[in-house]
């Protein structure tokens, strides 16, 4: 009878682990593919980016080094993004 019960609770631990696990997968993925196409405007001094609702607005996004923008915005009609004065830019 215990044998029983501990091959339950093993299967339904097992069970719940590959659910939480597939979870997060999944939560990161869907975060992390999710990158702004931002664009440059002439009264803009940063980026110009879509915000909720299709309104597109001003944004600053700050970096260290070339290799944080491309993590952070994707650039419509340009090459780039590239991290210029400690900011990205299209």
């Amino acid at each position: 009878m215990t044998s029983r019960a501990k091959s339950l609770f093993i299967f339904f631990f097992l069970i719940s682990c590959t659910f939480m696990l597939l979870e997060t997968d999944a939560s990161r993925n869907k975060l992390s593919s999710y990158i702004p196409l931002c664009g440059s405007n002439t009264y803009c001094g940063g980026l110009w980016c879509p915000k909720k609702g299709g309104k597109y607005s001003c944004i600053s996004m700050s970096c260290d080094i070339q290799e944080d923008c491309p993590k952070l915005v994707r650039c419509k009609n340009s090459p780039g993004p590239y991290c210029m004065e400690g900011f990205c830019t299209c």
